[in-house]
């Protein structure tokens, strides 16, 4: 298959300033990305065309290293964070396959989303005829009809703005209240221009239902990408300081329906929260210390929540090692033996 042509972009590069990676935090925190520095640049818009497989995409897919989902993991319940650090997941059942599909189409929209920008509103149906024997017929229909309402309702040449980047992942160092050095992440689906000049993260949500109200979830996200585009010094320099986020939205009813929600703007109270909530694994504020079998505090209150229990209840109750597996189909063994 020949890759469609960048839409007049060179390959993105990034520009990094020196800086200390932070303490290593357990699993939660530590990660090769974060020793680069901080971002200054987010290069030309660029997203590399996926040659491989689906599959191959899913199994490389991770969160930002060092982001709003990595603290939040890690103070929710740092031994769930780190089993998630180390990939490991639970082996699929026949009951969890609306679940996993769920998560895999938020993937698959999430890719075709940064396509269309950079390649052009026609690459995301080849995108879809590459992978089409892999996602299935209803998956490849559900993801057909939501992009071509996307195209009809949002037509990519009349976009009031300017995209800036794609999935664009930034390190800020945000340093701690003893000015010891603090790298955090935030990957960007989008960082946009308006016309007027403001600077908005363009967040993209796959949500079964429509309605502000289904974002409220989403609001410390939200806030951690503000506050930590606005605490790099070289970014609001270059570009200017991000005023909010827009969510743009494909709703997954039985009609396929889309939104654009905003913008959401975010106080300079707000973003000191988010900052300081960010700090809190590197500033003494919430430490944690590992079992001597190398696990770490489990926090029962997270096992059971009001909709779900934790996907790792099986392997901290029941011990239940033979239901989980790694990213390569490898049965997890277990930390080991005391």
């Amino acid at each position: 298959m020949n890759t469609p042509s960048v839409n007049g972009a060179s390959p993105a590069t990034r520009q990094v300033g020196s800086s200390t990676p932070p303490a290593e935090k357990g699993a939660a925190l530590d990660d090769g990305t974060l020793r680069g520095g901080t971002t200054t640049d987010l290069g030309e818009l660029d997203f590399p065309w996926p040659e491989g497989s689906f599959a191959d995409l899913l199994a490389e897919s991770r969160g930002s290293a060092a982001g709003h989902s990595a603290v939040s993991n890690w103070l929710t319940c740092p031994e769930a964070s780190r089993l998630k650090s180390l990939r490991i997941q639970r082996k699929p059942q026949s009951y969890e396959v609306d679940e996993m599909n769920a998560l895999a189409f938020g993937t698959l929209c999430h890719v075709l989303g940064a396509i269309r920008p950079v390649y052009g509103e026609a690459a995301v149906y080849e995108l879809l005829a590459q992978w089409a024997s892999e996602i299935g017929p209803e998956a490849l229909l559900k993801a057909d009809l939501l992009f071509k309402t996307y195209d009809l309702s949002f037509p990519l040449e009349l976009d009031p703005f300017r995209y800036l980047g794609v999935e664009s992942e930034v390190l800020t160092d945000i340093r701690t209240r003893q000015g010891a050095p603090c790298i955090r992440t935030v990957r960007y689906d989008a960082v946009i221009k308006l016309e007027s000049g403001e600077i908005f993260s363009f967040e993209k949500k796959t949500m079964a239902r429509s309605g502000a109200g289904s974002l409220s979830a989403y609001t410390t996200q939200a806030m951690v990408q503000v506050a930590l585009w606005n605490a790099n010094e070289a970014l609001v320099q270059k570009y200017g300081t991000m005023r909010g986020v827009i969510f743009d939205c494909l709703i997954k009813t039985v009609t396929p329906n889309v939104e654009r929600v905003g913008p959401k703007y975010y106080s300079n109270a707000q973003q000191n929260l988010a900052l300081d909530y960010m700090r809190l694994p590197d500033d003494g504020g919430a430490t944690f210390s590992k079992n001597p079998d190398g696990t770490f505090p489990r926090m029962l209150h997270a096992c059971f929540g009001r909709w779900r229990a934790c996907e790792f209840v099986g392997l901290c109750h029941d011990e239940a090692w033979g239901d989980y597996e790694d990213r390569d189909g490898n049965t997890y063994a277990g930390p080991p033996r005391r």
